[in-house]
């Protein structure tokens, strides 16, 4: 007989490894992925809420990527703490996460989204710095016969136009992506990198 307990170890670990985030231990970029395939082919409706974390750069930038990552496990344990039992979260990477979740009408992805950012926000210390904590959330709704890079624009371009609202959401529209459009068009004019 042969023990093969620590092998058995190992590949669990790798296969857990493959799927999560190291530093969050989140559902991973690749794993999302998979997820949001997934979803197109179910006939109940799904929403992907993009989060993004307000002032993280200033985070790193000022106290450093250790207080950071520390700051991104935090606003990972509060955003799982704050989603239902069917709901998928992701960090899609940097201080971007995603929360895929079933909806039943389309006011229950606002709701989702106003119960995240009440869980995140607020003051907290990290190594003796008093931060504040916000999160920004853009929503897409899946559709049959869109694809997995179509719903993250849509839900990354309703991010950004909520980031100029109080509430601090937004359902996406159309007329963001035009939006987006422009604001690359403009780039590209300038002569800044895009």
């Amino acid at each position: 007989m042969i023990d093969i307990t620590d092998q058995k170890r190992i590949e669990e670990t790798l296969a857990y490894r493959a799927t999560h985030d190291t530093l969050t231990g989140l559902l991973n970029r690749e794993q999302l992925d998979i997820e949001l395939d997934r979803v197109h082919q179910l006939p109940e409706p799904w929403a992907l809420l993009f989060l993004d974390l307000n002032g993280f750069k200033d985070v790193n930038d000022g106290l450093g990527h250790s207080i950071g990552d520390e700051v991104l496990r935090i606003v990972a344990r509060r955003l799982s703490a704050a989603t239902r039992p069917d709901d998928i979260v992701a960090r899609f990477g940097g201080d971007e996460f995603c929360v895929l979740a079933p909806v039943a009408e389309r006011d229950t992805a606002v709701t989702i989204a106003q119960r995240l950012r009440a869980a995140v926000h607020g003051a907290t210390t990290v190594g003796g710095h008093a931060l504040r904590l916000s999160v920004t959330v853009g929503i897409a709704y899946v559709a049959p016969t869109g694809s997995r890079e179509t719903l993250l624009r849509q839900a990354d371009a309703a991010m950004y136009s909520a980031k100029g609202l109080d509430a601090g959401v937004a359902v996406y529209e159309p007329w963001m992506r035009k939006a987006a459009l422009l604001r690359l068009n403009d780039t590209v004019e300038d002569g800044r990198p895009a």
